[in-house]
C-alpha cells in the first residue's frame, strides 16, 4: 500500500500527494498558465469588439422595427376606410 494518496484538484488542476496519517500536503503540482497578460488583453479585445457589434445589430433592428411599425399601421388605417362602408360583424351579445 502507498504511503501518500495522490489527489488532483477539479478546480485548478493541481496534482497533490497527501499524508493519509496527517492530512498534510508533502507535495503539489500546479499546472503552467498557457496564457499571457497579451493573450488576456487580446481576447478581451475581442469580446468587445463582438459586443459592440452584437449592440450595433440590434440598434439597427430597433430603428427598422419604427419603420415597419410605421408602415404596418398606414396599411391598417387604408384597410380601414376602404372597409368603411361594410357592415360590423354581429356583437354575440346582441343575439341574444
Amino acid at each position: 500500500m502507498s504511503d501518500t494518496l495522490e489527489i488532483c484538484c477539479p478546480c485548478c488542476g493541481t496534482e497533490m500527494k497527501v499524508d493519509p496519517a496527517t492530512g498534510a500536503i508533502l507535495s503539489e503540482k500546479r499546472p503552467k498558465r498557457s496564457k499571457s497578460f497579451e493573450d488576456a488583453v487580446a481576447a478581451e479585445k475581442e469580446r468587445e469588439g463582438a459586443l459592440g457589434s452584437a449592440f450595433k445589430k440590434a440598434f439597427t433592428s430597433v430603428e427598422h422595427e419604427k419603420e415597419i411599425l410605421e408602415k404596418k399601421l398606414q396599411e391598417a388605417m387604408k384597410k380601414a376606410k376602404e372597409e368603411k362602408d361594410k357592415p360590423l360583424p354581429p356583437r354575440p351579445f346582441e343575439l341574444d
